[in-house]
């Protein structure tokens, strides 16, 4: 009675809160039409697949991270319902405010039986995971932005060192202490999560630089500044994934690279480009759980291995036409 009871409240809320989700990412994308739509006319739609393929990869790594560490909380869920699983509550995060999300992901997983407090400690940690990986890759994006307000290194070093006095004081002496323990233990995921914010990074420098040059000699910055962005986003909870906080904050440091106007539409495009890559890994991930019943088990790090040797062939695969395209392969090359 009670799992034939949860079964109708999925269906009764879990189906109109997806498709509420998709109506605000649907809306979000349609309002801004008219200033992304003079870009769609002409752009290198090899850059885009490439960098939807990097930011595929994102979503990839992010459910290994979340796999991972519901293996360390002792529960056991193969890689392939665990990923759709997640994909599916994180969709209804578009919604304003991160509870619906939450409660998404503490119903799916409650089928395989594991506890509502023990799905708020994975988030935790998980958030953990997301916020500190992706501070890590955003430093070259802190150091330019210090350089553009002429702020000295040495301040940021300052900065550093008191987040990390403040951090360890908490690690030794608050009541979060024992939960902020467990962290260590994920080192794994934690180099996986990495692994994925630089994916995102590279993913969104190629889809930019597909509607509008931006210099190759600044990937890294730029790469760094979107995930930087996002972390900005990710801080304003209030928000549906951050929608215009993140945009607003991308557009401010595209604009070192590029005029305002076309900084928004490219904060937009970037928007549009996540967006239609979750969908499809959602849609991909249905299938894949729909045809394929039963899939051999293969460890976490050889796919990360595979993962990036896909990457490091699509990049410079695309990295090579482009270079030729543009007139800079060497006359011996040729």
């Amino acid at each position: 009675m009670k799992h034939a009871t949860r079964n109708i409240l999925r269906v009764l809320l879990g189906v109109p809160l997806t498709v509420v989700s998709l109506l605000f990412v649907i809306n979000f994308i349609y309002s801004s039409r008219f200033e992304v739509l003079p870009y769609l006319k002409n752009f290198n739609i090899l850059g885009v697949a490439v960098g939807m393929i990097f930011l595929g990869l994102f979503f990839v790594a992010r459910s290994f991270v979340w796999r991972e560490v519901m293996t360390r909380e002792g529960f056991h869920i193969s890689a392939r319902k665990s990923a759709f699983l997640l994909a599916v509550s994180e969709l209804k995060r578009y919604i304003p405010g991160s509870i619906f999300a939450i409660a998404g992901r503490i119903d799916r997983f409650s089928t395989y039986k594991i506890p509502a407090k023990t799905v708020f400690r994975m988030i935790f940690y998980e958030s953990i995971l997301f916020v500190a990986a992706s501070l890590l890759v955003s430093i070259p994006a802190l150091l330019f932005l210090a350089d553009k307000h002429n702020i000295s290194r040495e301040v940021l070093y300052i900065a550093a060192v008191f987040l990390i006095t403040i951090f360890l004081i908490t690690y030794f002496s608050t009541k979060i202490s024992k939960k902020i323990k467990q962290v260590p233990k994920y080192s794994n995921a934690f180099s996986m999560m990495i692994a994925a914010w630089l994916c995102f990074g590279i993913g969104n420098y190629l889809i930019l630089s597909s509607f509008y040059f931006l210099d190759p000699k600044k990937i890294v910055e730029i790469a760094s500044l979107a995930v930087f962005s996002w972390l900005i986003g990710y801080a304003a909870i209030i928000t549906p994934l951050g929608l215009g906080v993140r945009e607003a904050f991308l557009t401010y440091t595209l604009s070192f690279f590029a005029p305002l106007g076309i900084s928004a539409a490219l904060a937009i495009i970037a928007r549009a480009a996540f967006t239609l890559t979750e969908i499809v890994f959602l849609f991909a991930l249905f299938l894949l759980n729909k045809i394929v019943k039963s899939l051999p088990k293969v460890q976490s790090t050889v796919i990360l291995l595979w993962a990036s040797i896909f990457s490091y062939n699509a990049y410079f695969t695309y990295y090579s036409i482009e270079k030729y395209n543009n007139f800079f392969t060497g006359r011996f090359d040729l």
